[in-house]
């Protein structure tokens, strides 16, 4: 394995090991699941960039376009185009999602129910989290 897999692996296991400090916050433990599966793609995808080599800014950017597909997929497929992509309507579903997840952490207390919005909060926060770990850390 590479110096530069093992830092990618590392940023990967650190991001899930941070995230642990949020599953107090909300019911179950599902998402911390969901989140590490999408984080991975990602870090494959950075992974992958990395190796070909791409520039680093493309590696972050196809990175950051893929974590954008993966949650499309995930919050908003009926309103993806064909299902995957993500269009205006794509967008604007995952903006209603983001609000309604803000007005549920300030209806509940801890630990709060996972509606959607509060779904997306924390996977998408945790994936975000990782590409940045990623961009810094390993490209």
């Amino acid at each position: 394995m590479s110096g530069r897999a093992r830092l990618a692996l590392s940023a990967y296991a650190a991001t899930l090991l941070a995230a642990g400090a949020l599953i107090p916050l909300v019911e179950g433990v599902g998402w911390l699941v969901q989140a590490a599966v999408l984080l991975g793609v990602q870090s494959g995808v950075g992974a992958l960039g990395r190796r070909v080599p791409l520039a680093r800014t493309l590696t972050v950017a196809a990175q950051a376009l893929v974590t954008l597909v993966l949650l499309t997929l995930v919050f908003a497929r009926d309103h993806a185009l064909l299902g995957v992509l993500p269009g205006p309507q794509a967008v604007m579903r995952l903006g209603e999602l983001l609000v309604a997840g803000g007005e549920d952490v300030g209806t509940y207390s801890t630990p709060a129910p996972l509606t959607d919005g509060i779904k997306l909060m924390v996977v998408g926060g945790v994936i975000l989290i990782g590409l940045v770990v990623d961009a810094m850390a390993v490209t």
